[in-house]
């Protein structure tokens, strides 16, 4: 890995030392030495969780630490198809051993978060043969979950344990269908087919993951929404009915087409009472909902889920708002998660006073902070037939701020500066 990268960040919401903290804590999450299975180095979570992967928290770590060394990044492929069951399933972590957990009696994965972060990184790197084993480590992956989690009846993914956030500590497979894992497996069918079709298969193949997508997203459609509530629920097929909590999953609705159910969904999004929209990121379970918790301390488990605010949720809210075109709703969480956040790298925070709580050094919410600046605010992308692009997201109040990101390392070996003034970018290459 590159430990020499160093970025200039000049922006109104959040300062250059925050930044340079972050990428800190992820370089220091950084192991060297190959375990457990992969062939290369990898980034473990941080902080006390020690010198071994899991393969949700590695992946989410490298979708900032791209943007520091893509070779570290690229890493991230060669050790997932190192690691991958003979079946296609990724495990959930190294050591890949449940007896600690008393639902788990059959081999699990994880929230399925990689095929996001593989897929741009195959898509950022010109090596054909990179997208080509990436294509097929999609391909047998997604595999394993339509023969191991795929619903026949319903059409839904089901999961178990840590396949979804909140856990699911109640039963095995084909008992508990959740949304984020369902959008999270729909948009892995797209980048599946994409990526087929930037490997120049066969169109019959393309067109399949795109079936698969309109089948997910059509399944969470009709199963999954909460008329009367105006949201989107988790299903427990064995006895047909939506499991009642209200968690911020429900905001990766945004992705399901319906402008009705959007406009609900916004309406619970601004309403304080529920999600604290008017203070701080979302929390993860509503403020309303039985469940709500707040820990403070160490990682307990679910009740650290059923009420503290999680980079993760509140990312995955920002991209679904933005791909829906709700630009304002998602500038708004992403400005005020990258100030909660900044130089707080925390585990997960408390949705009152904004403590950090759980591991002070968690590389997943250092390198979520550092995605949310460079491709949200900057909206920084890179093709290599194109090199830089920038779609900048900024609040309305700053439009009229100068910005920089100066010394961003690039994936052919370059750095770049990216200027925004009056909302429009000026992008500068350098040797």
């Amino acid at each position: 890995m590159n430990f020499n990268c160093s970025v200039e960040l000049e922006c109104p919401f959040c300062s250059n030392s925050d930044f340079e903290k972050a990428i800190k804590t992820v370089r220091n999450c950084y192991i060297p030495s190959p375990k457990n299975g992969m062939v290369k180095g990898f980034f473990a979570p941080g902080g006390e969780y020690g010198a071994d992967w899991w393969s949700l928290d590695y992946s989410l770590v490298v979708d900032g630490a791209k943007w520091i060394d893509f070779s570290s990044a690229v890493d991230l492929i060669d050790n997932l198809c190192a690691v991958q069951c003979g079946d296609g399933r990724i495990k959930l972590y190294g050591t890949d051993g449940f007896a600690h957990v008393p639902n788990v009696k059959e081999p699990i994965a994880s929230l399925p978060r990689y095929f996001d972060t593989c897929f741009e990184i195959a898509r950022m790197s010109p090596d054909k043969s990179l997208r080509e084993k990436t294509l097929d480590l999609f391909t047998k992956s997604l595999d394993w979950w339509f023969a191991n989690r795929r619903d026949p009846k319903t059409g839904l993914i089901s999961a178990v344990f840590e396949e979804t956030f909140i856990p699911n500590t109640v039963s095995g497979s084909m008992v508990y269908a959740p949304i984020d894992t369902n959008i999270q497996i729909a948009r892995a069918c797209r980048n599946t087919s994409i990526l087929a079709e930037m490997c120049e298969c066969d169109s019959s193949f393309t067109e399949f993951y795109f079936k698969q997508e309109k089948s997910i997203l059509d399944a969470v459609k009709d199963f999954l929404w909460d008329k009367e509530n105006g949201c989107y629920k988790p299903y427990v097929l064995t006895q047909n009915r939506r499991y009642d909590i209200l968690s911020a999953s429900t905001f990766l609705g945004f992705s399901v087409e319906g402008k009705q159910r959007h406009e609900k969904l916004l309406m619970l999004l601004k309403d304080d009472s529920h999600f604290n929209w008017n203070t701080r990121p979302l929390s993860s379970v509503s403020k309303k909902d039985a469940l709500f918790t707040t820990v403070h301390g160490r990682y307990n488990g679910n009740p650290a889920w059923s009420g503290s605010v999680w980079s993760l949720h509140n990312v995955a809210a920002i991209k679904s708002l933005k791909e829906a075109g709700y630009r304002r709703e998602a500038v708004r969480l992403c400005e005020r998660t990258i100030r909660t956040f900044a130089g707080n790298y925390a585990e997960f925070i408390d949705p009152f006073t904004g403590s950090g709580e759980g591991v002070q050094e968690y590389g997943w919410t250092a390198a979520q902070f550092l995605q949310l600046v460079i491709e949200f605010v900057f909206g920084i992308s890179y093709i290599p037939e194109r090199g830089v692009l920038s779609d900048p997201v900024i609040p309305e109040e700053y439009s009229m701020c100068d910005m920089c990101l100066h010394g961003l390392n690039l994936p052919d070996g370059r750095t770049c500066s990216v200027r925004i003034h009056s909302g429009k970018a000026e992008i500068k290459y350098n040797s």
